[in-house]
């Protein structure tokens, strides 16, 4: 089985203002709805769309999207000491990459999953990290 992990940018693109990348990111979505055992989350995304809507004074439309995301993933991936223990060590080896990307990486290398799908270019550093680009 191929599981991915689909990034926090995704989500803002597919259910944001229009952007180029709109279409594309609600496919990914329709594609991890017909196909949730290829797709996940993890416990962090969730916080990052809850911080992004809070600062654009819109909490109500963040918790509508979390709500929405865990309908579509109710097993998100859960950020543990492991994690955290991992990601540690990629913010020490690529000084480019910010905190939150660091446990995503962490989250596809410790569940041995196949990569992340995202539009952030801070994870091309990553040379131990598959990355999917939309389009």
């Amino acid at each position: 089985m191929t599981m991915w992990l689909i990034d926090t940018n995704i989500f803002i693109y597919a259910v944001g203002k229009p952007h180029p990348h709109q279409e594309e990111s609600k496919k990914i979505i329709e594609k991890a709805v017909a196909y949730p055992e290829n797709y996940n989350i993890n416990t962090e995304i969730l916080q990052e769309i809850l911080h992004v809507y809070l600062n654009k004074n819109q909490i109500e439309k963040g918790i509508d999207l979390v709500d929405s995301m865990l309908d579509i993933f109710p097993n998100p991936f859960q950020i543990s000491t492991e994690e955290i223990h991992r990601g540690c060590i990629l913010l020490k080896k690529y000084k480019t990459l910010n905190v939150r990307d660091a446990l995503h990486a962490a989250v596809v290398k410790y569940n041995n999953l196949e990569g992340i799908i995202t539009y952030d270019r801070h994870f091309n550093a990553l040379r131990e990290l598959k990355v999917l680009r939309p389009s």
